[in-house]
This record gives structure tokens, sequence and C-alpha cells, in this order.
């Protein structure tokens, strides 16, 4: 088997990562049509659903810098902040993939676990006192 890397931006794609496509044709090399194909296909779709993509005149702040927004590409509902595209591409380079995520807080306790009696010094949440706690095994093992 042999691989042959073509970079997006042949495709009109984003121009960073390549595309790897399976080369067997009895014996000799050649790309693999229909996958070159059906790959630049979707690229025009995702490229023309962009640029048909309608647009809202708006005069709303970011909520983060204080620039003056003209158009978005939604309505803006008005309860939660709207960002600049500066804002907004900081805001998903900082973030770890996923939503906003945030340090859990530990609580410090002395309780030992209620089924194998080992201590307990740090939980995630605070203990209520009305229930047993376990220790990270014996709470793996009852979940099963």
């Amino acid at each position: 088997m042999v691989f042959l890397n073509i970079d997006k931006s042949i495709l009109g794609w984003y121009n960073v990562s390549t595309i790897k496509l399976l080369i067997v044709n009895k014996g000799r090399f050649s790309y693999n049509a229909n996958k070159l194909y059906s790959i630049t296909k979707k690229s025009r779709k995702i490229m023309n659903y962009q640029s048909d993509r309608q647009m809202f005149d708006v005069d709303i702040d970011c909520g983060e810098c204080g620039t003056k927004i003209t158009q978005l590409p939604f309505q803006p509902s008005g309860d939660r902040p709207v960002f600049c595209s500066n804002c907004l591409r900081a805001k998903r380079n900082n973030s770890n993939g996923g939503g906003q995520t945030r340090q859990r807080t530990m609580y410090d306790v002395d309780v030992d676990c209620g089924e194998c009696g080992v201590k307990i010094t740090q939980l995630p949440f605070q203990p209520s006192g009305d229930r047993p706690i376990y220790c990270f095994e014996c709470n793996k093992n009852r979940r099963g």
C-alpha cells in the first residue's frame, strides 16, 4: 500500500493539513479518482454554504473588547453576549476543544470509606453526612 499526500489547498479547503488517499491499481500507482472527486465536491458545498449565508444587519458592541459589530450570520437574542471575530477566534484558541471547563473544587475531609475503611482526605463535593462515602476503587466497583 502506498499513500499519496494531497495538500487541501489544491482542493479549495483549508491549506494546513493533508488528505491521504489510498493508491493501489493493479500494481500501478494512481490516485483514487472517486475519492478525490467526492472530497472536492464536499469542499465546494462547504464553501458555497459559507458564501451564500444570510447576514443580519445589527448595531451591537463586542462583549469582550467593545468593537462595533454591524453584521452577524444569526439574529442575536439579546440575552447572551456577542463577540467580534477576533475575540471569538481567541476564545476558541484558548479553550481545550470543548466548552468552557473550570477547575474542580476539592474539599478537605477526614472520613473513612463506607465499604473498605480507607481514609479519604479529599472529595470533589461537600459531604452531607447522611449517606456513606466510598473511596475511588469501591465507588468504581459499585458502579460496575
